[in-house]
């Protein structure tokens, strides 16, 4: 496990990376911790996507999306687009299928890939990139 100071550090550069890249296009970024919060542009209900990484980058992030009280909604309240549109298997959540994803790498049709294979490769800003490929907007 990476000390706290490590992982607050490594958040706070990797959030200015996506804030750069993603910045012109209404999308912001916060930490809180160990958790990213993102919102997005013409998602007006006052949920974000929240990124949890306390173990960030030896463990990849978990996503579930939160209310203003940062509480997990229902997928019904979710980004259209984002959610898988079943339960996992696993967390017995609602869930977006993205690689890089804690949940992507702990579903059972995934179970030959590990996130060690893509830890150099997949950082934040590439997270936001795919999120934002999903979502209709």
């Amino acid at each position: 496990m990476p000390h706290p100071t490590l992982v607050t550090e490594i958040l706070d550069r990797e959030i200015d990376i996506a804030a750069e890249r993603f910045g012109h296009r209404g999308v912001r970024l916060q930490r809180d911790g160990c958790l990213v919060k993102l919102w997005l542009p013409g998602v007006v209900d006052g949920t974000a996507i929240c990124l949890t990484g306390d173990n960030y980058d030896t463990e990849p992030f978990s996503l579930t999306v939160i209310d203003i009280q940062s509480q997990p909604v229902p997928e019904s309240m979710w980004p259209h687009g984002l959610a898988h549109g079943t339960i996992h298997p696993v967390t017995h959540q609602p869930f977006a299928c993205l690689q890089g994803l804690k949940e992507y790498f702990n579903h059972p049709s995934h179970s030959n890939e590990c996130w060690d294979q893509y830890r150099g490769r997949i950082r934040l800003v590439d997270l936001v990139s795919h999120i934002l490929n999903k979502v209709t907007l």
